[in-house]
Formats: C-alpha cells, sequence, structure tokens
C-alpha cells in the first residue's frame, strides 16, 4: 500500500483536530447553557414562591388565596404561580391544598418527607417514576 503524501495527512491531522476542538467548545457551551437556565428557573421559582407566600391565608386547617381578582396584573400572576403547587401542615404532614395542576400527576408526600423538607427549607427536585 502506498502511504499518503504529506499534504493529506496533515489535511486529516487539521480536520481531526479541528473535530475535536469544535466538539469540546460545544459541550461546552452547552454545559454552561444548560447551568445558566437552570439558575435562571430556579431563581424564577424562588421568587414566584416567595410571592405566592404573600397571598396565602391560613386558618385552623384550612387554606386561601387572598387577592383581588378585578387586578388583571394580580390575577394572572396568581394563575401562573399555582399553576402546580402544595401546601402541608409542617407539624401533621397532612396536605391542606394542592392545584389541580399537580392533583393530576399524583404526587403526594408522606409525613416523614414533609418533616424532611421542613428541616431544610429550600428547592428540592422531584424524581418521579412513571408507572405504566
Amino acid at each position: 500500500m502506498k502511504p499518503l503524501r504529506i499534504r493529506t495527512t496533515l489535511t486529516l491531522l487539521y480536520a481531526l483536530v479541528l473535530s475535536v476542538i469544535l466538539t469540546a467548545v460545544g459541550w461546552a457551551y452547552h454545559a454552561a447553557l444548560k447551568r445558566q437556565l437552570d439558575n435562571s428557573v430556579t431563581a424564577d421559582l424562588e421568587d414566584k414562591a416567595r410571592a405566592l407566600h404573600g397571598y396565602l391565608r391560613f386558618n385552623h386547617n384550612r387554606v386561601d388565596l387572598a387577592y383581588d381578582t378585578g387586578d388583571a396584573e394580580e390575577a394572572a400572576f396568581i394563575g401562573d404561580a399555582t399553576r402546580y403547587y402544595q401546601v402541608y401542615d409542617g407539624t401533621s404532614g397532612q396536605l391542606l391544598l394542592q392545584s389541580p395542576g399537580l392533583e393530576s400527576l399524583g404526587l403526594k408526600y408522606t409525613t416523614k418527607e414533609v418533616s424532611e423538607f421542613r428541616g431544610s427549607p429550600g428547592i428540592h427536585d422531584v424524581q418521579r417514576l412513571n408507572k405504566v
């Protein structure tokens, strides 16, 4: 077999090096974008949760959302912020209120899980296995 000419060898080598560099840059940009999007969504979720807390009214074992339904901006915020939410009694672990969207997912926490969440407040990712 005849060896490749130097020009062909260098072209293939340059193509290989360029492919490796572009792949590495692509992975780096992907990781940076993923991290930035996750941070942005987490910050937005935390802001909505803090703001929503001001609209919750607790009366014994009952929770209500108190807001001006005539205020379009406030009603739009409540509609957006309450798409997926649950309110639990931190001491008993009892579910007090949840949105229809979250109810359809069938996500319920046990008393132990609620007490763990109470012990370490903040954002917790939920992994749900699909049951077929």
